[in-house]
């Protein structure tokens, strides 16, 4: 395939004036991201030239005499493709067809363009996996991080923040969810966050959690650790749900018994940001992502409500 700087070779030659409007393209079909087009053969043509662009990026692709139908890949979903094509006759000649216009549908869920696809590029089998997705997925080469890391369980903190650096630093804008082609590592060690800003949403399972205030959070910020005697404020063998409100969180829940490990006593995260990103406030939004509200107290400001909207 040649781009744009390499499209004006038919100038230079004489365009034959077809005497029929037999040479034609006579089937155009769109696909995901992919158009199929197919036009009659000619009999004197000793090769075909297909140029086809979406605005000023015009592309060319060179096939032989017998090929009569092509398949166009890696195509925006969404955008208009203008189609035509030279036949290259014997006599020096150029025949050309109509030009045809087809735009490329959009398709619900994620594209192949919109995924990443991280490489172990010191795992062998991570690289054959990765090969073989990115071909059977289309899936862009500007998409594909290549990583070198060693093949262990888990990463320290250390270890993995080196490597999400050039994962954010390569990975295109477009891209809305990462493949990865390992099986391990699984886990990074690492179990709290710090020195982080505009912390929103902060969910743990530890007993205890370090660092807390070392974060900024926005007013309306909700934490939780999500362990037995969260609850206890002030007695608790378990790090007391106060230390989140210290920390800078503006709400924060604990159980004040063993609630045996039943989550319908703990608030449901999904539920919360729903319920909280849609306008409510935070006090509704906590007690509607609980199933079972007993054994547990809620610590903060009840009405706090940064979605907050006027209604009608």
């Amino acid at each position: 395939m040649e781009t744009s700087a390499n499209v004006g070779f038919h100038l230079l030659m004489r365009v034959a004036i077809p005497s029929s409007n037999e040479f034609t393209i006579k089937q155009i079909v769109a696909g995901d991201r992919q158009v199929v087009l197919a036009w009659n053969k000619v009999s004197e043509a000793i090769g075909y030239v297909l140029e086809y662009g979406s605005g000023s990026n015009i592309y060319v692709d060179m096939l032989g005499s017998e090929i009569t139908s092509s398949t166009v890949t890696n195509l925006n979903n969404g955008s208009t493709y203008y189609f035509k094509v030279f036949a290259r006759l014997k006599t020096g000649l150029l025949a050309v067809t109509p030009t045809v216009s087809i735009t490329v549908g959009r398709w619900s869920g994620l594209q192949p363009y919109q995924l990443g696809l991280l490489v172990n590029d010191n795992e062998p089998d991570s690289i054959a996996v990765a090969e073989y997705y990115r071909i059977r997925r289309q899936i862009p080469s500007e998409n594909i991080v290549h990583l070198n890391f060693s093949k262990v369980t888990r990463l320290t903190n250390n270890e993995f923040m080196p490597l999400k650096n050039k994962v954010d630093e390569k990975i295109p804008t477009t891209v809305q969810a990462l493949a990865i082609a390992w099986t391990i590592p699984y886990v990074v060690t690492a179990n709290t966050i710090s020195e982080t800003t505009d912390v929103l949403f902060y969910f743990q399972g530890l007993h205890a959690v370090n660092d807390i205030a070392t974060n900024k959070y926005p007013p309306g910020a909700v934490a939780d650790h999500l362990t037995s005697y969260g609850g206890m404020l002030t007695d608790s063998s378990q790090m007391s749900a106060l230390e989140f409100i210290a920390g800078g969180a503006t709400r924060s829940f604990g159980t004040v018994s063993e609630p045996c490990s039943w989550t319908q006593k703990f608030p449901n995260p999904q539920f919360t940001i729903q319920h909280y990103t849609k306008g409510e406030t935070l006090i509704e939004s906590y007690w509607k992502s609980i199933l079972q509200v007993f054994q547990g107290v809620f610590v903060g400001e009840p009405l706090a409500n940064p979605w907050r909207k006027q209604l009608s």
